[in-house]
């Protein structure tokens, strides 16, 4: 066979310079057989790395850090398109935004580094937290990882692939909060105090159980170190936050 995406010559199902498998004339049961091989294989594909994050997170980071990456959405891959869903269907079953904008919490006339404007990073912070859950936490990953880089050393990991796992969790973060997003919005207010504290538990719960299987220390260890990944990790994000918006305040 020549190999329709690099002209390679081979023998067999696949490419061996490229990897692509023999591509066909593109109909109906190829399109349909992608979508089911892509979604619905319990081998691989979105079920499986569903499945996987949930039972295996610290596996399933650690396959693909060590190349295993076959049977799994990439991290990246993964991320965005639960992400992109809750967007689309946010604005469907969500309650409009109340108050300020973070637009006009950012572009306001208050001064920098005045409290006035640290009550605006206190409400830009809450307005993220409650309804931009997922993209609070993926503003968390560089700090998460960074600390991680220097509280683990039983796995030698650079500080790049350790932004791998973290991608991971905030990717099944936003998952979640696509499914549990159509029920939230029956319970009104009650359902905004759950949308906010099933990210949070959720999240420590995978932290917890994916270092405990990444790095395999024990569990008191493990736990320690978890805590103090996130809310350090946290700490320093809003820091950094605050000090970002109110330099551009300072710029506005």
């Amino acid at each position: 066979m020549k190999c329709k995406n690099c002209s390679h010559e081979f023998d067999g199902r696949y490419c061996n310079a490229c990897g692509q498998e023999i591509a066909g004339r593109i109909n109906l049961k190829h399109i349909w057989t992608q979508i089911a091989d892509d979604i619905f294989n319990i081998d691989k594909g979105l079920i499986y790395t569903i499945k996987s994050l949930w039972i295996n997170p610290g596996k399933t980071a650690a396959d693909y850090i060590d190349g295993k990456r076959k049977n799994y959405y990439g991290p990246v891959k993964y991320l965005i398109l639960w992400t992109a869903i809750f967007f689309i269907i946010s604005p469907f079953v969500a309650a409009g935004p109340q108050g300020n904008s973070i637009t006009q919490l950012l572009f306001n006339q208050n001064q920098p580094f005045s409290s006035e404007s640290f009550t605006d990073f206190l409400n830009i912070y809450i307005e993220l937290l409650v309804r931009y859950t997922d993209l609070f936490y993926l503003g968390m990953v560089p700090f998460l990882a960074v600390l991680s880089h220097f509280l683990f050393r039983t796995r030698q990991l650079s500080m790049i692939e350790l932004f791998i796992p973290y991608l991971y969790l905030t990717g099944q973060l936003a998952f979640v909060l696509v499914i549990t997003l159509p029920f939230v919005s029956l319970s009104g207010k009650a359902g905004q105090v759950i949308l906010t504290i099933i990210p949070v538990a959720l999240f420590l719960y995978l932290v917890i159980k994916l270092h405990r299987q990444l790095f395999q220390e024990s569990w008191i260890k493990t736990i320690i170190k978890s805590l103090t990944v996130v809310y350090v990790g946290q700490i320093i994000y809003g820091l950094t936050a605050y000090a970002a918006l109110n330099l551009l305040k300072a710029v506005y």
